[in-house]
């Protein structure tokens, strides 16, 4: 198993079925510099690390809190 590592980035674009897109550039060392993968996982749990609830909660934004953190457990645990 090889442990090089690439410093690579991308940019990912990501549209929400409401038709309203996200852009995302991410940049980092990475082990599989084809397809990037470990870098995107790393910049996920990067980006949900920095959610805090009690943001939404102070602009009653509770539900949509819920909503997307279990799109996200669907997401998750989706089979693969």
């Amino acid at each position: 198993m090889s442990t090089e590592k690439h410093s690579n980035g991308f940019v990912m674009e990501y549209t929400d079925e409401l038709g309203k897109t996200i852009k995302v550039t991410v940049e980092g060392e990475t082990e599989i510099p084809f397809w990037k993968h470990d870098l995107k996982l790393k910049a996920a749990i990067g980006l949900i690390e920095s959610v805090d609830y009690k943001d939404f909660a102070n602009e009653n934004k509770e539900d949509l809190y819920f909503e997307l953190m279990e799109k996200l457990k669907k997401t998750i645990n989706q089979e693969w």
